[in-house]
C-alpha cells in the first residue's frame, strides 16, 4: 500500500484495490514543535544573549539576564499558541509567501498583547511606546516559525474539497 501524507490536515492513501482513501483529521506534531518549542527557546537565547552583551564583560556573574529570558520565553507561550493555530489554518488556504506574512502580522499583535495589555491596566493609560518592540519580536520570531514550519517537500496539499469529489475528479 502506497501512502503519500499530504500535509497536517490529510493523509491521502491508496488501498490494494488502487482506490484513493482519504483520511482526514490528521495532524502533524512539526508546527506544534516549531511554534511550542522553537519559539520560547529562541527568545529564551535571544534575550539572554542580548542582556549578557549589554552587561560588558566585567560583568561576571549573569545577575537577572537568565530571570528576564526565561519570563520572556513564559510570555512568548500564549503567543506561540495563538500564531501556531492560526498559521496551521492558514496553510490550508494560502502559500507560504503570504502566509509567512500574515503569521508575522498575527504574531506581533499577539505579542505585544500581553506587555501592552498589562501596561494598561497598571498605568492605566496608554502603554508606552518601547513595549512595541514586543510587536516586532513576536513578528520575527513567529513568521520565522511560521517558515520554518512549511512542508517544502512539495508533496500534495490538502484542498478544500470533500473526499468524494476528490476520487471523481481523479478517477
Amino acid at each position: 500500500m502506497a501512502d503519500v501524507s499530504a500535509s497536517a490536515v490529510c493523509s491521502v492513501s491508496f488501498d490494494p484495490a488502487g482506490q484513493l482513501t482519504i483520511a482526514e483529521g490528521l495532524t502533524s506534531m512539526k508546527r506544534a514543535l516549531v511554534f511550542m518549542l522553537l519559539a520560547p527557546v529562541s527568545v529564551f537565547f535571544i534575550v539572554f544573549t542580548v542582556l549578557l552583551m549589554l552587561a560588558g564583560p566585567s560583568a561576571k556573574p549573569p545577575g537577572l539576564a537568565p530571570f528576564v529570558a526565561m519570563a520572556l520565553s513564559l510570555l512568548t507561550l500564549p503567543a506561540s499558541a495563538i500564531t501556531g493555530a492560526v498559521d496551521g489554518y492558514l496553510a490550508r488556504v494560502l502559500p507560504i509567501t503570504l502566509r509567512a506574512s500574515l503569521t508575522a502580522i498575527v504574531g506581533a499583535m499577539a505579542g505585544a498583547a500581553v506587555p501592552c495589555g498589562f501596561a494598561f491596566v497598571m498605568l492605566s493609560r496608554l502603554p508606552p511606546p518601547i513595549l512595541m518592540l514586543f510587536a516586532i519580536g513576536g513578528a520575527v520570531v513567529m513568521g520565522a516559525c511560521s517558515l520554518l514550519s512549511c512542508d517544502y517537500s512539495g508533496r500534495l496539499q490538502p484542498s478544500n474539497e470533500s473526499g468524494s469529489s476528490m476520487k471523481n475528479r481523479l478517477a
